[in-house]
């Protein structure tokens, strides 16, 4: 049994033109291979290539937790910098002390505070609201709040926000 195979001039052209490309295939990863890196690499490693970050000097996330509630949480970056923020329960008495969910290293951070009023509508604004921050600890600092809207302070929450470490 004899297998016969005919060839005509499209043919050997197309031919032709698949096997330039599997030798090109071919010539590419052997000069990948042979990029002068180890064997175990195939193709160029990360330091033959100019140009790309230092991927090893970048700070990322290195721990993430939310509680439970939804009502806090926090980052902890590779570099020590810490992201905490949270909601609040109501202010008593205009104030409110918040406990950090991660414990700082320093007092040396900053603190953004708002009112959150959830849910209460049709409030008569009269004036800005006006929040502070102080006694600062590595555990804790306390919201001080006052609004001149219509409704108690005392129903009112604060959505907090604190970078440093």
């Amino acid at each position: 049994m004899a297998i016969k195979l005919e060839i005509n001039m499209t043919n050997k052209w197309l031919y032709s033109l698949i096997a330039v490309g599997v030798l090109l295939a071919l010539g590419v990863g052997v000069y990948a291979y042979n990029s002068g890196g180890s064997p175990s690499v195939f193709g160029h490693s990360a330091d033959e290539i100019s140009g790309l970050p230092n991927f090893t000097s970048m700070d990322y996330v290195i721990e993430n937790w939310n509680s439970p509630d939804g009502t806090s949480w926090y980052r902890k970056y590779k570099s020590g910098w810490i992201e905490q923020g949270g909601i609040s329960s109501p202010l008593v008495d205009g104030y409110i002390v918040v406990n950090l969910p991660h414990e700082l290293i320093s007092t040396n951070y900053s603190v953004t505070a708002t009112l959150d009023y959830g849910s209460i509508s049709a409030l008569s604004y009269k004036s800005a609201d006006i929040v502070a921050v102080d006694n600062k600890t590595e555990n804790s600092f306390r919201i001080l709040g006052s609004t001149n809207a219509d409704t108690a302070i005392g129903s009112i929450s604060v959505s907090w926000h604190l970078f440093g470490n």
